[in-house]
């Protein structure tokens, strides 16, 4: 057993001393300093045997000279300054002594290492769908020495490449090396950090794009992918709502734009192309494109509340309307739309919509509402010029009272008219109430002389209010007919001249009093009387001339005068 046992702790003490000869790695040579590095990996010295390396060289298959002795088993390393730049150098390196004390070991020869590695081309370079980060892609070099790779930035225009990072792998971020999308170059280095010749560049593509919410569309366009000597196709991938990817369209090698035409307000859209090269079962995701749309915002209602005649005297009678509505925000204009009996509708104005403002007005310049009747209804018109919704349908009321009273009902509103009222004036001021009914009203006494209209009462809508509506205007007018004063007692009660009648157009109807000299001591029209006075002075008690110009409101004119005695 004791003897098994010294057998045993020989052969450990063996198995790791100076057993064998240093392995010759690599020889290279730094073009620039001409300084051959040679590298070689050393045996483990347990028994402490060694006592040199020795370091040979041959020049152009000459013999070999040696170069240096090293008595440091732990340098694996020695620079050789070449006098000539020459890439014919062979080396090898000794070592002694083995663990017998006696013998050497000579190492295997290397050559200066001036083979570069194979130029490999990147496979693809493609978006990540998840982080979008650019990732290069290529398969291992055939080179036997190949150290690493290393990734450029190419500059098509001065035609330089810039390195952005090396790894040892056959993948790399290149977003985590610098941002942004680039053409890519890749060149492979061995082991004397000899680099092989740039790839050709490579793109990813980049999407971009437009969404027009009228059209419903979306216009995509993107940079076709560089690298490949040829492009089979191209395939468009869309996810709705947050959705799988679903293939779209598939496309040749030759467009860059598409437009795509299923957009559907509301949704989010997201998108990315994927390229495939010709023969290969490469392939290249896009950047990914969000769109974001939310749906069009319309009105919940839009509520014709009136539709009423505005009085006129002078002119024809126009007709306003006023009307409610929310949701607007999407809504450029109102249109206003009108139509008659029999014809069909037609704008007549647009009103652009206010923010936070939800009631609006307008007046129909245009209309003759003493004798026809309108139909109007208030459109929406959204910023696409697309009509998204529109109102109640509401007419005004025409009045006519010869040669009997008749109006129209009023029409349009939601829970109908809850009254009509007829109403007098004499004047076309004050209005005073002659008759109500829950029906349109007929067969009125309106045969007194003065204007009459309708006013119609709507029943509370489910908005919570109400509104009103006026007819046009109807007058009936007596034959001119008047009568002057003769004689005032300042002091009594006929203390006023004044012209009195009926048919008498009181805006154009004048008076003027002389004195016994023929002057003009007062001029006025009818509706002023005279209180026998010049210059806020009484006159004298005597006869005063007056003349009176009088028209008539059906049209007629007469010229009176005479004396007027005032009496004190």
């Amino acid at each position: 057993m004791r003897y098994i046992l010294i057998i045993l702790l020989f052969a450990s003490l063996t198995s790791s001393a100076v057993s064998s000869p240093p392995l010759m790695l690599r020889a290279c040579l730094n073009y620039d300093t001409d300084i051959v590095t040679l590298s070689w990996k050393s045996p483990s010295d347990q028994c402490g045997s060694f006592t040199k390396y020795s370091l040979y060289a041959s020049e152009d298959n000459g013999p070999f000279v040696k170069l240096d002795d090293i008595p440091d088993i732990s340098i694996q390393e020695y620079p050789h300054q070449l006098s000539v730049a020459n890439t014919n150098w062979r080396y090898y390196v000794t070592i002694l002594h083995l663990c017998d004390g006696t013998d050497s070991a000579t190492s295997n020869q290397v050559l200066i290492d001036n083979t570069y590695p194979t130029t490999i081309e990147i496979d693809s370079l493609s978006y990540d769908l998840l982080t979008q980060n650019i990732i290069a892609g290529w398969s291992p070099n055939p080179s036997p020495d190949t150290k690493g790779f290393e990734l450029y930035e190419y500059n098509f225009t001065t035609q330089s490449a810039d390195s952005i990072g090396t790894t040892t792998s056959y993948t790399k971020n290149i977003t985590e090396l610098r941002a942004g999308n680039f053409p890519v170059v890749l060149s492979s280095y061995d082991s004397c950090n000899l680099s092989s010749t740039f790839s050709d560049p490579h793109r990813p593509v980049l999407l971009r794009g437009s969404i027009d919410t009228c059209s419903r569309t979306i216009t995509l366009n993107w940079n076709k992918y560089t690298g490949w000597n040829s492009i089979d196709s191209q395939s468009l991938y869309v996810s709705r709502n947050g959705g799988p990817y679903i293939r779209d369209t598939t496309l040749s090698d030759i467009p860059n734009s598409f437009t795509y035409n299923k957009l559907v307000l509301g949704d989010t859209l997201r998108f990315y192309l994927r390229t495939y090269k010709t023969g290969d079962p490469f392939t290249s995701s896009s950047s990914t494109l969000t769109f974001e749309t939310r749906k069009l915002v319309t009105p919940s209602y839009i509520y014709l509340s009136w539709v009423s005649v505005n009085d006129n005297i002078n002119d024809n009678s126009t007709i306003s309307l006023s009307w409610k509505s929310d949701n607007l925000q999407d809504i450029n204009t109102f249109s206003i739309d009108r139509s008659m009996s029999g014809s069909v509708n037609t704008t007549i104005k647009s009103i652009a919509t206010v923010q936070n403002q939800d009631e609006y007005t307008a007046t129909d310049f245009l209309a003759d509402a003493d004798i026809n009747i309108y139909n109007y209804t208030i459109v929406a018109v959204d910023k696409c010029d697309d009509t998204v919704s529109q109102s109640n349908t509401s007419s005004n009321m025409l009045l006519n009272i010869l040669p009997t009273q008749t109006h129209s009902s009023y029409t349009g509103w939601e829970n109908g008219v809850s009254s009509y009222e007829l109403e007098y004036s004499t004047d076309r001021s004050t209005w005073n109430s002659q008759f109500s009914s829950t029906l349109p009203i007929t067969m009125q006494n309106t045969q007194t002389a003065g204007c009459y209209r309708v006013v119609a009462y709507e029943n509370t809508n489910s908005l919570g209010y109400s509104s009103i509506s006026y007819s046009n205007v109807q007058c009936r007018y007596d034959s001119l007919s008047f009568f002057v004063t003769t004689a005032i007692s300042p002091n009594g009660i006929n203390n006023k001249f004044v012209i009195k009648g009926v048919g008498i157009d009181q805006t154009k109807s004048t008076y003027e009093i002389y004195n016994r000299w023929g002057e003009l001591i007062q001029q006025a029209n009818i509706s002023q009387p005279w209180f026998a006075e010049y210059k806020n002075t009484p006159v004298p008690s005597g006869m005063y001339i007056y003349i009176a110009k009088i028209y008539g409101i059906l049209g007629e004119y007469k010229t009176q005068s005479g004396t007027v005695n005032v009496i004190r």
